[in-house]
């Protein structure tokens, strides 16, 4: 299934990122009213900022590659009053057509609608909105494939195995040229434990034997962890006020691991929105970091900083073994904190599906049930 950024989906294709759902369907459009609007501009994005009940296209975009996120916006002169949202996309093995209901009119003038492409995706997309059954706006995106060596991932693998390819290559030239018959292992790894002992007895016996000194080992001191806090902070804080953003981004980045690993949530959560701020494609450095944080914003009553902080985790950490824990807590906060049970119920619905043999499939199954007996 591809999930649309508004509940749509395509049929037909492994589930693919599952955070296109916290994007778009938490504030658009319930029983229409009629109301005569001003459109003003329309466009792509790559991203949308969302606090569960309006939204804000960033990173605005005309060409998009293979697993981008795409959003195709609206702005209007005025608020956009309760109304249903027909979001129409059609492109090389996708259509997509689907109303997206909800109870709150969307105070900031904008209407979203959007995908997030798959690898194998490639060609012209074509994205339509209906308001009320009128058509109001149509533009088409051309989405192409990234050469190999613009793949992070692969360019990562492909660099691993020459790598791999270059030690083996010298291990085996150095073992026929000096009759070396160690191991690779013992190589890289150094001595077994009783030869560097025996080794190590011998040295410093013919050391002993020559006269040479005596040398005492010198204690390496521990680097103070709360100072290097302090100053990195400071360093944070200032390159946040200098032109070069990146830096002081990366900088926030390593200042957040920090936090988080001295349990300074509340400390670390105001970096992650400094950080945001100046880059919006901001990620956690670990993925370890990510549901604490989230959790902290969650009790501390920011349930938008929560679902920034979740927000594209199955993206930014492929495969990882916490992404089923990340959607139950994005389902939660979605049903419980930002009233949106319609989206609630399709996360739930994509564990179910995607991790069958997980634990946590039964938790999104008892707590979807419960959340069906609430509404009978």
């Amino acid at each position: 299934m591809k999930t649309g950024f508004c509940g749509a989906s395509r049929m037909g294709r492994a589930a693919v990122s599952a955070f296109a759902v916290l994007l778009g369907c938490a504030a658009l459009l319930a029983a229409p009213e009629s109301h005569a609007l001003t459109k003003m501009r329309d466009g792509f994005a790559a991203m949308v900022l969302t606090d569960g009940t309006s939204f804000l296209p960033r990173t605005r975009i005309t060409r998009a590659e293979s697993g981008d996120d795409i959003v195709y916006w609206i702005q209007w002169q005025e608020p956009i009053p309760r109304s249903q949202l027909r979001c129409v996309i059609s492109g090389p093995g996708t259509n997509i057509d689907e109303t997206e209901p909800t109870v709150d009119p969307n105070p900031e003038g904008y209407t979203v609608c959007g995908i997030t492409t798959e690898d194998s995706d490639s060609g012209t997309f074509v994205f339509t909105q209906y308001l009320n059954g009128e058509k109001v706006g149509e533009q088409s995106i051309v989405v192409e494939k990234p050469p190999f060596f613009r793949s992070a991932k692969k360019r990562w693998k492909f660099m691993l195995g020459i790598l791999a390819l270059i030690i083996i290559a010298g291990y085996w030239i150095r073992r026929k040229m000096t009759g070396d018959q160690r191991s690779l292992k013992e190589l890289v790894g150094g001595e077994p434990g009783a030869a560097k002992a025996a080794l190590a007895g011998v040295v410093i016996g013919s050391k002993v034997g020559a006269g040479a000194p005596a040398t005492k080992s010198v204690a390496t001191p521990q680097s103070n962890e709360a100072d290097d806090l302090r100053k990195l902070g400071k360093k944070f804080e200032w390159l946040l006020t200098q032109p070069d953003k990146p830096a002081a981004v990366e900088a926030g980045r390593n200042y957040l691991g920090l936090l988080m690993k001295a349990k300074n949530e509340a400390e670390a959560l105001k970096v992650f929105k400094q950080c945001v701020g100046a880059d919006p494609a901001f990620k956690l450095a670990q993925a370890e970091d990510v549901l604490p944080l989230a959790k902290a914003a969650r009790a501390a009553g920011d349930p938008s900083g929560a679902v920034a902080v979740v927000r594209g985790f199955d993206k930014a950490f492929p495969g990882h073994g916490l992404i089923p824990d990340v959607f139950i807590f994005s389902a939660k906060l979605l049903a419980e904190d930002l009233n949106n049970k319609d989206m609630a119920r399709k996360i739930l619905a994509h564990v179910m599906q995607r991790y069958p043999g997980h634990y946590l499939a039964q938790d999104a199954k008892r707590y979807l049930q419960e959340m069906q007996q609430a509404t009978t």
